[in-house]
């Protein structure tokens, strides 16, 4: 990319002073990077990789050195800034996409490595948590990640999670059931489909056709950069901020 690189942290926020910092290194090593980041720079945002921490103490820690430094913190659950999830959103919040509702999450490779995005996305689709419940345990897959299937409720809205095998596949997909429809949020998100409730001769179920709504998984992190735009512009924009990841890790 014809660009300059550095070995050490430090060197390079001194020769580029930038406003922007990405922080793409492993998860334990955060909270140091961004320590050396907001002592080292007149930085103005950080883009941390997600989760932000592998517990709430460190996250809190983060959070707070932002805040104290006036630096917007905001963590890459890049799920938020897809056209597809964003249209969503407007219909949950119209009522489109009708309550109460009912879902099934799975995920695969760990609750805080793939996970936490779905309980992030379902935060911006749904609102606030207002409780949660473990259903199983599962098991340790590694150091700091785990496995275990789990109820969370929200205002209209009560999603089981269930955790997968990533030995045997990667399996990430949402179905959620409304009062009014059927949403599938599969592969991940690239393929996302909407049914309705069709009536016929005094029978209610749900349609025989399908409707696409259209992601954009290509461009994913362009669309991040999009959304990170408007957050430094001040205008409204739909990344998930340092304060509502904390939130996450401690629900």
């Amino acid at each position: 990319y014809h660009v300059p690189t550095f070995t050490n942290l430090n060197t390079a926020l001194i020769n580029l002073n930038p406003d922007i910092v990405v922080v793409a290194s492993p998860t334990d090593s955060h909270l140091n990077d961004i320590e050396v980041t907001v002592n080292n720079s007149s930085v103005k945002a950080i883009l941390c990789e997600k989760p932000l921490s592998y517990n709430a103490e460190d996250a809190k820690k983060i959070v707070n050195l932002c805040d104290s430094h006036k630096i917007k913190l905001y963590v890459n659950y890049y799920r938020r800034a897809d056209p597809a999830v964003i249209e969503l959103k407007n219909s949950f919040v119209t009522g489109e996409i009708a309550s109460p509702i009912k879902g099934v999450a799975w995920y695969s490779k760990g609750l805080l490595h793939n996970g936490s995005h779905f309980i992030d996305l379902l935060k911006f689709w749904l609102g606030p948590i207002l409780s949660s419940q473990i259903i199983n345990k599962g098991s340790d897959i590694s150091k700091a990640d785990f496995a275990l299937d789990f109820r969370i409720d929200f205002k209209n809205a009560n999603i089981i999670f269930l955790a997968a095998e990533e030995k045997f596949y990667t399996h990430c997909t949402i179905e959620l059931v409304s009062s009014n429809g059927r949403l599938s949020y599969e592969q991940g998100g690239n393929r996302v489909l909407w049914q309705s409730v069709s009536k016929s001769k005094d029978i209610r179920k749900l349609s025989d056709s399908e409707v696409s709504i259209k992601s954009d998984f290509d461009h994913y992190q362009f669309n991040i950069v999009n959304e990170l735009e408007k957050a430094m512009l001040d205008l409204p924009h739909n990344l998930t901020t340092g304060h509502e990841a904390l939130e996450t890790i401690k629900d």
